[in-house]
């Protein structure tokens, strides 16, 4: 998430429109419920396991989604 921020802060242009606040959201939902069903997890309560693999995949999209939004700003702003 440090990594998002000083490139954010760097390159504003990057956290404008609706999909920055898609990629933000998800990002910042996905990392604490996944976080959360991992401790469940590792109590024992393997029932949580779909949960977990949902949030991964989640996370893994925002920074997927992130890595997209730098690539095609900045190619744009270097026009």
């Amino acid at each position: 998430m440090t990594l998002f921020a000083l490139i954010s802060m760097a390159h504003p242009a990057i956290t404008k429109g609706p999909l920055a606040t898609a990629q933000f959201w998800l990002h910042n939902i996905g990392v604490p419920v996944m976080l959360g069903a991992l401790a469940l997890r590792l109590k024992g309560y393997a029932e949580v396991e779909p949960v977990i693999g949902l949030a991964s995949v989640a996370v893994g999209v925002s920074v997927g989604l992130f890595a997209w939004l730098v690539l095609t700003r900045l190619r744009a702003a270097s026009r």
